[in-house]
């Protein structure tokens, strides 16, 4: 079964994509930065 894992440019997202790493796990990741704030 293949995970699919939404926001893994986060900070939960990352930690759980490493996670998943670890394990052997097959996962895929995806992410939508284009309502991404650059202001800074």
């Amino acid at each position: 079964m293949t995970i699919l894992v939404t926001g893994n440019a986060g900070y939960k997202g990352s930690h759980f994509v490493r996670f998943l790493e670890k394990k052997n796990s097959d996962f895929e990741a995806a992410n939508n930065l284009s309502t991404e704030n650059k202001k800074i």
